[in-house]
C-alpha cells in the first residue's frame, strides 16, 4: 500500500538526519527504498515503516558499541 510508504524526508526526520543523508545511503546501499517516485527530481524515494525502523535499530546497536 503506497500511502503507509514513507517519504525521503519523513525517514530523514524518523533517523533524525539530514535529507540528503538519506539520498547518500541509498546511493551507498545502506537503505533500500521500495521505488522511486517517477517524474520527480533526485532523491524522491518511497520507503518501507518496518525497514527503516530496522535499519534504525540496527544503526543504534552500531553507535552504542
Amino acid at each position: 500500500n503506497r500511502a503507509s510508504l514513507l517519504t525521503t524526508s519523513e525517514v530523514a526526520s524518523r533517523l533524525s538526519v539530514a535529507r540528503t543523508t538519506v539520498i547518500n545511503m541509498v546511493n551507498r546501499g545502506d537503505l533500500h527504498p521500495v521505488t522511486r517516485i517517477p517524474a520527480t527530481h533526485h532523491g524522491a524515494y518511497l520507503f518501507d515503516p518496518s525497514e527503516v525502523e530496522a535499519f534504525a535499530e540496527s544503526r543504534a546497536k552500531a553507535v552504542a558499541k
